[in-house]
């Protein structure tokens, strides 16, 4: 294990975990890389870190980031197993599960192997499907941050009234309940132009709450009520 550790650079960590008799996994940088062995062999884990970081170059050169490799939980009762693969860049997170077949379940499994170039077309047509879907939003985001920052610097941003505070907040609140945050500020918009229906006052109302750490809905409460 010193040696396999004294290759790897830049702090990555190779480790080990067991159960009992045969069962055994490795992991590195905190990615399950190699499973199913009985003794540790230097080699087969130089070869499955190498398999690794081979996977995560073909990942970057598609776009994506291997965010983390596991072993799905299962019921004790169930005999399939699963390895779960999840991928992510700037535009979306996809969770991918591979099933291990039977004829595998009990012996060396170099887990990245797992992931064939069927299945990895899929996650990347899944994450090319996904960043055209959001292109028409974020461009609008693009152009919203334009507009603020343009505003910003010849204006100076007055605080939102207390009594529009905590309307606001309560209407953030009930929506929340409903349905999750999107990562903007959707319904912070939303609100703001019905209050005010008036372009530059819902502006700058919208730079006042990420000045105070509302830069979407959920933030909004967190960080501008709390404040």
């Amino acid at each position: 294990m010193s040696l396999c550790k004294g290759k790897e650079k830049r702090g990555k960590a190779a480790y080990h975990g067991a159960s009992p008799v045969v069962s055994a996994a490795k992991f590195y940088d905190y990615d399950l890389v190699l499973e199913k062995y009985r003794d540790l062999d230097v080699e087969t884990v130089r070869e499955a870190i190498k398999h690794y970081k081979e996977f995560q170059g073909k990942c970057e050169k598609r776009g994506l980031s291997v965010h983390s490799v596991y072993k799905k939980p299962r019921e004790w009762n169930d005999n399939q197993r699963y390895y779960v693969f999840e991928f992510g860049n700037a535009y979306c997170n996809i969770e991918k599960e591979v099933h291990i077949p039977s004829s595998m379940q009990h012996k060396p499994r170099i887990v990245c192997d797992f992931m064939k170039r069927k299945i990895f077309d899929e996650v990347v047509a899944e994450a090319d499907r996904i960043e055209e879907e959001t292109r028409p939003q974020r461009e609008a985001e693009e152009k919203r941050r334009k507009e603020k920052n343009a505003y910003q610097a010849s204006h100076t941003i007055p605080d939102l009234a207390e009594e529009d505070r905590q309307a606001l907040f309560a209407f953030l609140e009930k929506e929340l309940e409903k349905s999750e945050c999107d990562g903007t500020l959707r319904l912070s918009r939303e609100w703001l132009h019905t209050r005010f229906n008036d372009p530059e006052k819902e502006l700058a109302a919208e730079i006042y709450l990420e000045k105070h750490g509302g830069f979407c809905d959920c933030e909004v409460i967190m960080n501008v009520k709390n404040n």
